[in-house]
């Protein structure tokens, strides 16, 4: 069976969400005629490509973030992490920034942190030193009928984004 006879599950999949192959490259920070490629089967992206592409997730009732930093250990992007506890929230903008700056070869802001931080102080000073959207990642919101449309609404700001 040649590759023009496979049926091409990228394009259906792009169809069956009311998705166009330009709002796929968008989200993949490919360029149009590589996605079109891909949905007509001159072409397929490499093994390398597809590894380098991040799944990315939202962590509903996040608590401190362990089930996060799972997702991210494991190579995952995290969208959003929403939690109602403020204390808990500040475990998950800590651990944002600490990602970030790992990410970006700064750890020794990190290390610093460490090293100075107070007793019953928050991370500001640490939360300070990332991108606010970063920081802006955790949301502090419980999950009910009357929050939803708002927290629906700035996942969407964060996804474009990303």
């Amino acid at each position: 069976m040649s590759v023009k006879q496979i049926p091409n599950r990228l394009k259906a999949a792009l169809a069956d969400n009311h998705k166009t192959s330009k709002w796929l490259a968008d989200q993949l920070g490919k360029s149009d005629m590589t996605v079109s490629r891909w949905c007509t089967n001159r072409s397929q992206p490499s093994v390398h490509q597809l590894i380098r592409m991040k799944y990315r997730f939202i962590d509903l009732f996040a608590g401190a973030g362990g089930l996060s930093e799972g997702f991210i250990r494991a190579g995952y992007e995290p969208i959003a992490h929403i939690e109602m506890d403020h204390y808990a929230c500040d475990s998950l903008k800590t651990r944002a920034a600490f990602h970030y700056l790992k990410e970006n070869g700064k750890l020794e802001i990190y290390e610093e942190y460490l090293k100075n931080k107070k007793e019953k102080t928050d991370g500001s000073w640490l939360w300070n030193q990332v991108p606010k959207s970063v920081i802006d990642s955790v949301i502090q919101e419980a999950i009910g009928k009357e929050t939803l449309p708002s927290l629906f609404e700035r996942v969407d700001k964060l996804c474009n984004g990303k």
